[in-house]
């Protein structure tokens, strides 16, 4: 099914409690639902559907692989990052949905993605569909912003998953929501997966950093209002209760029910790392330092206050890396530092650490380099290398712009040699030899008895580890008196 550019008029669903509002994203749409037909959250009731103007936004590429497996061996970053340009940022009261196609994997649950350069979310469990599924997953409307939105899917490398997306497209239904503030789950189905239990959402409104989601009183994590995690679940519990705790004392809580364990896979996943954030003025000069990455930036080479993010980012974080690199990032797998895009007005000194353990044989420091990741060719880049400090490991260079970083090492042929082969050329050549190979067989000699005999050796193929073996071959002819009698082996 695909969706028309134009505008549509479609049939959406709200739902409200008696403490402010709890939604529940519904599963991919089937046409309108009837009340007996939206999911069942506890204390929860749905209202009539309404029937409102709703606007798509299309992205950029059409069709993406993303993921490694047997037979696909290598992930390529410029069809697993997808961009949609936006007019203007959804407020915050609008509901936005995240639109594509699926294949490879039953539902966005098992699909890892990540919107304008927030951790992956999803993807801690699998299931193979290979059918084309429509996807509908209920986002965080102030994760975009006016401009170009960048759209990733991932795949983490452990789990050797590969799926398609194709036809990603944003659609905001900007009058459906009807509060302020709201907690949402918006997973595809909720059930428990080898006794764990996979929630993930956002709260939506306008006071939400300062939250901590919790459920069966254990902690989910929670950034900018965005959560996910992975829970232990009583056995006999047949629905849980998601609760949101503020600074302020106010609470916000949903009730879902707890679908059964329906076989799929529970996948590894690295747990999500701290990160610093810290204000940074305008013009001043400043050094900061966090988990392996170092900034050092001049006085005024920053032309606006911004808060700086440092971000040490997991394996499925970081954006796929070709074959001829080898990471050697040390502490993380790479960084991320935010905001996004924000560039300086003279070159900064950007310090990463390096793990020496996983420089190649043959290789050393000299031979590491950091790398940068552009959105815009969808590539890495090498940055100019300004100093090592070999205390702590630490590669410095020199760049203008934040975006995620990384130190590798170029992966070169051990002896590269121009003049290898030279397919002209006969000098190296030997002149052939028409016997070789063959086994002469001599002449019968004969014996005593009046027989004449030859013996020669049978060439066999080598055997494993090795061996050989070596079967002579005779044969005797001699003349008797009742005839000509031929002997054999």
């Amino acid at each position: 099914m695909v969706w028309s550019m134009v505008p549509i008029v479609l049939g959406v669903m709200a739902v409200w409690g008696s403490d402010h509002s709890s939604v529940l994203g519904p599963d991919r749409p089937r046409g309108r639902k009837g009340p007996d037909e939206i999911p069942h959250i506890h204390g929860v009731r749905p209202s009539e559907p309404i029937s409102i103007a709703r606007s798509v936004f299309t992205a950029d590429l059409n069709e993406g692989v993303i993921g490694t497996d047997a037979f696909t061996l290598t992930d390529d970053a410029a069809d697993n990052l997808f961009h949609i340009e936006l007019p203007d940022a959804p407020i915050d009261s609008s509901s936005v949905w995240l639109e594509y196609e699926l294949m490879g994997v039953a539902n966005h649950d098992m699909v890892s993605r990540s919107i304008n350069h927030e951790s992956c979310i999803g993807g801690v469990y699998s299931a193979t569909s290979m059918d084309w599924n429509l996807q509908r997953e209920r986002i965080a409307p102030y994760r975009l912003h006016s401009g170009r939105n960048s759209i990733w899917f991932h795949a983490d490398p452990l789990n050797r998953t590969v799926y398609r997306v194709r036809n990603v497209r944003l659609v905001m239904d900007p009058t459906e929501a009807s509060c302020n503030r709201s907690l949402i789950i918006t997973n595809h189905k909720i059930k428990r997966t080898q006794g764990e239990v996979f929630l993930k959402g956002f709260i939506q409104g306008t006071t939400r950093r300062d939250a901590t989601v919790s459920c069966f009183g254990q902690s989910l994590v929670c950034r900018d209002g965005v959560f996910e995690g992975s829970i232990s679940a009583p056995y006999d519990a047949t629905f849980g209760e998601l609760i949101a705790r503020f600074l302020n004392g106010d609470t916000l809580s949903v009730q879902f029910d707890l679908g059964v364990d329906d076989g799929a896979e529970l996948l590894y996943r690295e747990a999500p790392t701290p990160y610093l954030r810290t204000h940074l003025a305008a013009f001043d000069p400043h050094s900061v330092s966090f988990s392996g990455a170092t900034l050092e930036i001049p006085q005024d080479a920053l032309g606006r206050s911004i808060d700086l993010t440092i971000a040490p980012l997991r394996a499925i974080d970081v954006p796929p890396i070709t074959p001829e690199l080898i990471n050697v990032t040390g502490l993380s797998t790479g960084y991320r530092l935010l905001p996004d895009g924000t560039t300086f007005d003279h070159a900064i000194r950007l310090g990463l650490a390096v793990d020496p353990s996983l420089i190649p044989a043959g290789n050393s420091m000299e031979d590491v380099r950091s790398f940068y990741f552009d959105e815009n060719d969808r590539r890495w880049h090498a940055l100019p290398r300004d100093t090592t400090r070999a205390e702590g490991n630490v590669i410095f260079s020199r760049t203008n712009h934040f975006t995620d970083y990384i130190n590798a090492i170029i992966q070169v042929p051990e002896s590269p040699e121009t003049m290898g082969h030279s397919p002209t050329s006969i000098k190296d050549y030997k002149a052939g030899d028409a016997s070789a190979g063959i086994s002469p067989i001599p002449p019968p000699e004969a014996n005593n008895t009046g027989a004449a005999t030859t013996r020669f050796p049978l060439k066999l193929p080598q055997g494993d580890r090795e061996c050989s073996q070596n079967w002579p071959y005779s044969t005797t002819a001699k003349v008797e008196m009742a005839g000509l009698d031929l002997g054999g082996v």
